[in-house]
């Protein structure tokens, strides 16, 4: 016959203890579960409060949700000012960008058709003229896509 060491028994003592407490854990969760919880001691007999909480949480789930949706109509209208705010912001940077870049056109175009421009100056300003043109076409397409997103 085997003999049993002493760490041998210490391990298999401490297996069982953790098995009867799993056990006893698993029992108390599953009669807690069912929303009442009778104990006895001794001739008294205990009942739990549980179903009174369950009534207390319910409305104080109700008035919360009232205070959610109070919360939430200000957070809408926080959001649709802000909106509001950032949409008149980026129209007024635009018509600031459109005058900006009308003027430089202009400007150009008067070098361009100067007659006493030289050559030089009349080829730098037919490249800004480009440069200023394709720089509105790359703004008016990232507004596009940002519109789009947006939406």
């Amino acid at each position: 016959m085997k003999i049993v060491k002493r760490n041998q028994l210490i391990i298999l003592v401490m297996s069982l203890m953790l098995i009867t407490a799993g056990y006893l854990n698993f029992d108390a969760n599953s009669s807690a579960e069912t929303g009442k919880q009778i104990s006895e001691v001794g001739d008294a007999t205990l009942v739990s409060v549980i179903p009174e909480m369950e009534k207390l949480t319910e409305s104080l789930k109700g008035d919360e949700e009232e205070t959610n949706n109070e919360q939430s109509k200000q957070e809408q209208e926080e959001v649709e000012t802000a909106s509001k705010a950032q949409d008149e912001y980026f129209i007024k940077s635009k018509l600031e960008r459109d005058s900006m870049y009308s003027q430089m056109l202009e400007t150009y175009q008067e070098i361009h058709n100067n007659s006493n421009s030289t050559a030089e100056q009349r080829t730098e300003a037919v490249k800004e003229i480009t440069n200023i043109s394709n720089t509105k076409n790359a703004i008016m397409i990232a507004e596009n896509l940002i519109m789009a997103k947006r939406i």
